[in-house]
């Protein structure tokens, strides 16, 4: 938080930290996004986030959660690796991004 650019330089701690909280966000990780492929970052501080993408994924909304008290909704997504088709048209993904009115 301390070398912020552009945007983020312009808006104050708390105010991010109230904008995390209040917009709309899903959270979806894919049940096998579990190997180090596409680009997986394994420098020292990124392990320390999580050993792969999806305990990454539910350890952030859990900070998240925990910290801000978010209440974003948080789905793993059944036989997905790190693959946007398979996420994005899955049966489980089709409804918590367009929940029925």
């Amino acid at each position: 938080m301390q070398k912020r650019v552009g945007y983020a330089s312009r808006v104050s701690e708390e105010e991010m930290k109230k904008q995390l909280v209040s917009r709309p966000a899903t959270y979806m990780v894919g049940e096998l996004d579990t190997l180090p492929i596409a680009g997986f970052d394994s420098s020292c501080p990124a392990m320390a986030q999580g050993v792969n993408r999806l305990v990454r994924g539910k350890s952030y909304t859990d900070y998240i959660r925990q910290n801000y008290g978010a209440q974003h909704p948080f789905t793993i997504i059944p036989l997905c690796g790190h693959n946007a088709r398979c996420m994005f048209t899955s049966d489980t993904a089709l409804p918590v991004l367009f929940p029925k009115q």
